[in-house]
């Protein structure tokens, strides 16, 4: 019996002294069998390494301090250095820009002389500008102090839907 504890316990060096091998005791602890372990792990480590390094290349990690938004509701979003907000449809390009799209803005047309008056203020449609913009609109998350969706009852949905409706009714 005590031959027996020697050889199942001992260094595999004694193991081939005492007429056993690695393989006849079921041992698999030696050197070259921890190598092809740690080999194993460092691959798959290498693996995992590169494969959220592409992730981020492709920008699939959102930046997480961006609400999620809501691409079938109309947004006002307004900006840092703006009074007046502007709406759209809000989406988010990347971890530092969201685009607005579909971009209305109100134009107060007429300034109230007494506190009897209410000042005109008008929905213009974005794009019309002398200088031609697209109606598209990329903004500098850090340029935005907040942005809010809307309902769709709201005084400026339905106007912008009136606008829609006749800007479409026109083409035809």
């Amino acid at each position: 019996m005590n031959d027996i504890n020697r050889i199942k316990y001992s260094n595999p060096a004694s193991r081939h002294e005492a007429g056993g091998s690695n393989r006849e005791m079921g041992s698999q602890t030696g050197p070259v069998c921890q190598n092809h372990s740690m080999g194993r792990w460092l691959v798959a480590l290498l693996a995992i390494f590169i494969g959220v390094q592409l992730l981020s290349v492709f920008n699939v990690f959102q930046d997480q301090t961006f609400p999620s938004v809501n691409p079938y509701t109309w947004q006002a979003v307004f900006l840092v250095n703006e009074n007046f907000p502007l709406f759209g449809h809000l989406t988010e390009l990347n971890k530092d820009y969201v685009q607005l799209s579909n971009i209305y803005y109100t134009q107060v047309s007429q300034q109230a002389t007494s506190s009897k008056e209410q000042p005109q203020v008008s929905l213009i449609k974005f794009g019309n500008e002398i200088y031609g913009p697209s109606d598209l609109m990329n903004i500098p998350k850090s340029q935005i102090l907040h942005w809010e969706e809307m309902r769709s009852d709201s005084t400026v949905v339905r106007s912008i839907e009136r606008f829609i409706e006749a800007a479409n009714s026109a083409k035809k």
